[in-house]
């Protein structure tokens, strides 16, 4: 009975942690004010330092038109710049300064949002997290 309880806990427990995890994400491309495609496309550049129009498209799942037009907006918005080397087809992305701050502001809103997700776990647990 005993195992029973305790599974049954962690089921809970497990639960409660994917529910708050989607809502700090949500609440990270919130905080960024951008649609979750072009906050993720923004983390995207930040994590690899430059990418290409394909790996947009693949990361995000979406078509290379649709990768293109979510980079367009970032451009326009100035979070992300193009660069193109010899062959002007092949175009990589970099962040720009305002993509640098967002991502910045965006990793001390996700800092203190871990915390606030681990909150219920025992000192102890939640050293193990880290």
């Amino acid at each position: 009975m005993d195992n029973m309880k305790t599974r049954i806990a962690l089921t809970e427990f497990i639960d409660e942690l994917i529910y708050r995890v989607v809502l700090a994400n949500r609440h990270l491309s919130d905080a960024a004010e951008l649609p979750d495609s072009e906050y993720k496309t923004l983390r995207l550049v930040a994590k690899n330092g430059k990418v290409n129009m394909r790996q947009v498209a693949d990361f995000l799942g979406v078509s290379m038109p649709r990768a293109t037009k979510i980079a367009d907006n970032l451009v326009v918005q100035e979070y992300i710049k193009r660069e193109s080397g010899k062959d002007r087809r092949c175009v990589e992305l970099h962040l720009d300064i305002r993509g640098e701050k967002a991502i910045e502001e965006a990793f001390k809103t996700h800092q203190d949002l871990s915390e606030a997700i681990l909150t219920p776990l025992s000192p102890e647990e939640r050293e193990t997290m880290r």
